[in-house]
């Protein structure tokens, strides 16, 4: 599950959501609607410690074609020794997609580059396949997408060089994605009653790429906003809960507050900002 090494950024994430003022799951905002000329065009992430204080979780700019596709987007995360930088560029072509993903990390004590590259094959204009290469062809991963009737995403069947496969299964109720289990962890998801809005390229949690999700490539999304989302080990003890605050400017998301709660009580703070132009 990479991906979205920056959108584990938000929740991870992200969004590509994210003055007037933060409102919760129950606020209805007349703000909400998106002007679909902006495009997102950089967020920074901050994880607030116990004093107050932002330490930077990451700082992404965004590329686009003229349709407004994303292109490439470049993550920056620097925190005192270390570092951890994130190239990651797209190409479109009309029965696939091209992605490549470089990640240079440095921990002050080690360093390691990580390249991954997936060629997503595309029907109705949906993607039905990805073929994935992590660093090198010992690791090797086909994922193939199921889609119900009505477009939104039911299954996602993985299989991996010399590795027995796996079945991820997403279950809809009243247009919004409820449940997904992977066989290791499931999910579970509230939602606001704030409509879902095009740019927000945060997956919260689905085993997706954000920007393809957002764009509609892998069919329907939900119908609203997330208000946050559990996740339970099938095999461990391991369970939290992840939980969203937006704030609003010019009827586009410029904030996310994002916090994190675990199994053993500790609480963890994010906040991204998001500009558009």
């Amino acid at each position: 599950m990479k991906r979205n090494s920056i959108f584990y950024l938000l929740a991870i994430v992200m969004v590509t959501v994210f003055s007037a003022g933060l409102f919760s799951c129950d606020s209805d905002n007349e703000e909400s609607n998106t002007d679909g000329s902006k495009r997102l065009a950089r967020l920074v992430k901050e994880y607030i410690d116990t004093d107050g204080v932002g330490k930077n979780r990451g700082n992404v700019s965004f590329s686009y074609d003229s349709e407004g596709r994303v292109v490439s987007f470049v993550n920056n995360i620097q925190d005192n020794n270390y570092s951890d930088f994130i190239e990651s560029r797209y190409q479109y072509g009309d029965d696939f997609i091209f992605n490549e993903e470089i990640e240079d990390v440095n921990t002050g004590y080690t360093q390691w580059l990580s390249i991954e590259r997936h060629k997503y094959s595309i029907e109705n204009g949906l993607i039905v396949s990805d073929s994935t290469i992590r660093n090198d062809e010992s690791d090797m991963r086909v994922l193939t997408y199921t889609y119900d009737d009505e477009d939104r995403l039911v299954a996602i069947t993985t299989k991996s060089y010399g590795r027995s496969g796996y079945t991820t299964e997403f279950v809809w109720e009243d247009g919004n994605l409820r449940k997904m289990n992977d066989g290791d962890y499931s999910f579970t998801y509230d939602y606001t009653t704030l409509p879902w809005k095009k740019g927000i390229a945060t997956t919260f949690g689905f085993v997706l790429d954000a920007f393809l999700w957002d764009a509609g490539y892998f069919g329907k999304r939900s119908k609203n906003l997330p208000y946050g989302y559990r996740y339970r080990g099938n095999y461990n003890f391991d369970s939290g809960y992840y939980s969203y605050e937006y704030g609003f400017s010019n009827g586009l998301v410029s904030e996310i507050i994002e916090k994190h709660e675990t199994n053993d009580g500790s609480i963890y703070k994010f906040v991204s900002t998001l500009m558009w132009e």
